[in-house]
């Protein structure tokens, strides 16, 4: 959904659709004012057909001291949107009307009160940058998980890594990652169909 806003925690690598969003998990808790948004939810789980709404009219949510509100330009659908829409999740884990998307790209529109004077972020600035907004709405949530299950790693250039099912999203954000970024020597997992792929975004082995 394009201009609609979102609240997200710090550090930035998860967001979701005018919602509230923590390092790690999206919730709709936040603070709201009397200015409005346009925004799709589901108060019930079900099809998408029969639950989700489009109003023009939904609370516009307001920074805590250590966040940031973006007006979201593009995002994109993950797996966990669709699950956790679809399937009975109890209200206290997933507060209603929840607003789907947790990958999201977008423009900072208001700093949270402790970070107007930092420098990191500012009023304009793009989340992320670099790229169109199309193709950034697809890397939240399989950047973090990547960078989550790496970063503990000591010394890892040219270090040996096993990376499952590289041409998945999670796999093949992994491989760049590993290999561009941190040096690794890389193997992955991956059909024959899919080795020259997988091989392209820079893995050493393919395990087919």
């Amino acid at each position: 959904m394009r201009q609609s806003t979102l609240v997200i925690g710090i550090p930035v690598l998860v967001a979701a659709s005018a919602i509230l969003v923590s390092a790690a998990m999206a919730s709709n808790t936040c603070d709201s004012t009397d200015e409005t948004m346009t925004a799709i939810s589901y108060s019930e789980h079900g099809p998408a057909d029969e639950v989700l709404t489009l109003k023009s009219d939904y609370p516009k949510p307001v920074p805590g001291k250590n966040q940031v509100l973006i007006q979201v330009k593009a995002s994109s659908v993950n797996p966990v949107d669709f699950k956790l829409r679809r399937n009975s999740v109890p209200d206290f884990l997933i507060p209603k009307p929840k607003i789907p998307g947790a990958d999201v790209a977008g423009v900072i529109v208001q700093l949270g009160a402790n970070l107007e004077k930092a420098a990191n972020f500012q009023i304009g600035d793009r989340i992320p940058n670099e790229v169109d907004f199309e193709s950034a709405a697809a890397l939240p949530l399989v950047s973090l998980t990547v960078l989550q299950s790496l970063k503990k790693l000591k010394n890892p250039k040219d270090k040996k890594i096993l990376i499952h099912a590289g041409a998945g999203g999670v796999g093949s954000f992994a491989i760049q990652y590993a290999k561009k970024v941190l040096g690794m020597h890389v193997a992955t997992t991956a059909s024959k169909e899919k080795k020259e792929i997988v091989k392209d975004l820079g893995a050493d082995v393919v395990i087919d």
